[in-house]
């Protein structure tokens, strides 16, 4: 240990260590508390294939998902699925649009006739 670690430590009694300690513990839990998981370890946690996960990653479905380089990572606070919304198709000018009727040709259509002789 350097001496000016060891001046630091004799400067703090044994309660300002204990204070010290119990603020860095979250930092010193897991060797690195800031690592993304992979598709793989990440499916496996969910219990999905990694396929779906990262379907569901590209289509905005998983919260802390993030893209490093080319492939998909997962925060392992904040992993997690969400569901599906279906939303309606938007009704269109064309699916508005009045079609003949069924036993109109396409002559009389255009002639405006509408099959009625």
């Amino acid at each position: 240990m350097s001496a000016l670690a060891e001046a630091v430590l004799d400067a703090f009694d044994d309660r300002a260590l204990a204070q010290l300690a119990d603020r860095l513990r979250p930092y010193l839990a897991s060797p690195d508390p800031y690592a993304l998981l992979t598709p793989s370890a990440a499916a496996e946690r969910l219990g999905l294939h990694p396929k779906t996960l990262v379907r569901a990653a590209g289509a905005g479905r998983v919260p802390g998902a993030r893209r490093v380089g080319s492939g998909w990572r997962f925060d392992p606070e904040t992993l997690d699925v969400l569901p599906v919304t279906r939303v309606p198709p938007a009704k269109t000018a064309r699916t508005l649009r009045k079609t003949p009727a069924k036993n109109t040709s396409v002559v009389d259509a255009i002639r405006g006739t509408g099959g009625v002789r």
